[in-house]
């Protein structure tokens, strides 16, 4: 179901017995990736950019490490077009505004998002169709980051590059100092 089915359905998950953010908690994470791996991170990531290790215990992956919750959302498990994939990260940003004006939503994009038997999607054509709102920080995550690279991607609404060689840490240093860089 989408965002939107989940928010109309029965049990809605935005309902409110299920606060969106806990008491501190200031950082959500979209993960838009062919590559499980890659999308279970995003569990970490919103664990260590919040400060909190409890909160990947309460972040379930489906079997296609896919989640959909209030602090992460994964997609790249199946196919998805991009104005499909538009339409979803726009819905997850607007499921639960944070109260927190100092509250962020981070979007890492996979440039080259291939699925089998259909045609890829690229992180850039899902940014250019991406409106701009304050505290969202859309990202490309890429093995290609050449300079020439990156001034594309941030031609096309990047804020920043994460390359697919970083380790967690240094992924997560990449996000703080982005924040940082473009808020102040």
């Amino acid at each position: 179901a989408s965002i939107k089915e989940s928010l109309e359905g029965p049990g809605c998950m935005a309902s409110p017995s299920l606060p969106p953010y806990h008491p501190g908690a200031q950082y959500r994470v979209c993960t838009v990736d062919d590559f499980a791996a890659t999308r279970l991170q995003a569990r970490a990531i919103v664990a260590k950019l919040n400060g909190n290790p409890d909160l990947k215990k309460e972040i379930e992956f489906d079997t296609n490490s896919h989640v959909r919750h209030p602090w992460i959302l994964t997609l790249g498990h199946e196919p998805i077009t991009v104005d499909d994939c538009v339409a979803e990260l726009i819905a997850w940003i607007d499921w639960c505004p944070p109260a927190d004006p100092n509250a962020y939503s981070i979007i890492l994009l996979d440039q080259n998002i291939e699925f089998p038997g259909q045609a890829s999607i690229l992180g850039t054509d899902v940014l250019q169709q991406l409106p701009s709102r304050p505290n969202v920080f859309p990202m490309i995550r890429s093995g290609n980051d050449s300079p020439d690279d990156i001034t594309f991607y941030k031609e096309c609404g990047a804020l920043d590059i994460v390359p697919k060689h970083l380790r967690l840490g240094d992924v997560i240093q990449r996000i703080l100092d982005t924040i940082e860089s473009d808020t102040s």
